[in-house]
């Protein structure tokens, strides 16, 4: 189901074509409205803050994973992806897409549902083609979010062994300069560049990164990821492949939501998560009562906030698709899922070969 669920998604570089050429331009009256919707959340109604009906407790995932951890030293009998109720809430959970026509998959369906609420990322650096790998310097990694504010495309930029390792491998393809000769000047620091195509950092990637569409507005991992590439990779040589589960808010249509949903949307961005129904129609009506029991001009804040972040998800889909050189983007493939399958325990793999259950 999972396959079909993949085959049926639109590509995030088609997506980026149905909205639109080239990247974003924001207008000034966009970003002085984002600003007052900022502001009415954090000066108008700051009483609201905490204070919504819904209770905020500590994913499954974050008790139980360290938000890093890297394939070569994990203890023994333990996988990178874990059982197959873990890899569903990892990658495999497809959330209910009525914009797709796609309905919810969950492995842990009819009896329960993942949380969904963590970004998981897995990346494999490895030599490109037949190149040699310089010693320990190729790496599989799994991360998450650290917290609200550290998304996991932070966690794994700022991973010291991922960067050593990605240094490692720059430093190994600058070839040797002949006694006497001196660094070009042309050459950033003084440094030789190594040539291209040293290296593949593949990121596969849960959810689409962010572009000022998640509750946290200030914190665009699109944009991150793209300084990081042009910071770390590409004056190496390192190319950076970004294979994305499901896009992230870019898809959804205001008109296809309820009044409710878009109310919880910009609630959360605006006064925390303790307006955050994680689903559930009743706990989104008891949001919709508390946003309205704040006080004048507050669902209007809440519904304006939500229509500027999936307009920021839309902007960040061709910003996404519009990378530097070596920086591409594309969702899953089978060959994608078979690496991920095999970073799992091994009964969820021989689940997926044999086309069994829960997958």
């Amino acid at each position: 189901h999972r396959r079909t669920v993949t085959s049926n998604e639109s590509s995030l570089t088609a997506l980026a074509d149905a909205q639109g050429s080239g990247p974003p331009r924001w207008d000034d009256d966009r970003r002085q409205r984002r600003d007052a919707h900022s502001l009415a959340g954090v000066n108008g109604f700051n009483r609201a803050r905490d204070s919504g009906p819904c209770a905020v407790v500590r994913t499954q995932m974050s008790r139980t994973r360290p938000c890093a951890s890297w394939a070569h030293q994990l203890p023994p009998g333990t996988s990178l992806l874990g059982g197959a109720d873990e890899f569903c809430d990892a990658f495999f959970h497809v959330r209910e897409t009525p914009e797709a026509g796609i309905p919810l998959c969950c492995v842990r369906q009819p009896h329960g549902e993942c949380e969904g609420r963590n970004t998981v990322i897995v990346v494999r650096l490895r030599a490109a083609d037949s190149r040699p790998a310089p010693a320990q310097a190729e790496l599989t990694a799994r991360y998450h979010n650290r917290g609200k504010d550290q998304h996991a495309e932070r966690v794994m930029m700022e991973d010291p062994t991922l960067l050593r390792a990605i240094r490692a491998f720059g430093e190994a393809a600058v070839p040797a300069m002949p006694p006497g000769q001196q660094p070009s000047s042309a050459s950033a620091g003084g440094m030789q560049s190594p040539p291209a195509g040293t290296a593949m950092l593949s990121v596969f990637i849960s959810l689409q990164p962010c572009h000022h569409s998640s509750s946290t507005t200030q914190i665009s991992c699109t944009s991150d990821l793209q300084r990081w590439h042009l910071r770390e990779l590409q004056p190496r040589g390192i190319a950076l492949d970004l294979a994305i589960a499901y896009p992230y808010r870019s898809h959804w249509r205001p008109e296809l939501m309820t009044h409710e949903e878009l109310l919880e949307l910009g609630a959360r961005s605006l006064w925390g998560p303790r307006y955050h129904s994680k689903g559930s129609s009743s706990d989104r009506l008891e949001v919709a009562k508390a946003v309205a029991s704040i006080g004048a001009g507050a669902t209007e804040a809440a519904l304006g906030c939500a229509l500027e972040l999936l307009q920021s998800a839309r902007d960040g889909t061709q910003l996404l698709c519009a990378g530097a050189p070596g920086f591409s983007v594309r969702s899953l493939c089978g060959e994608d899922w078979t690496f991920l399958v095999g970073l799992a325990d091994a009964d969820v793999g021989a689940a997926h070969a044999a086309g069994q259950p829960p997958l």
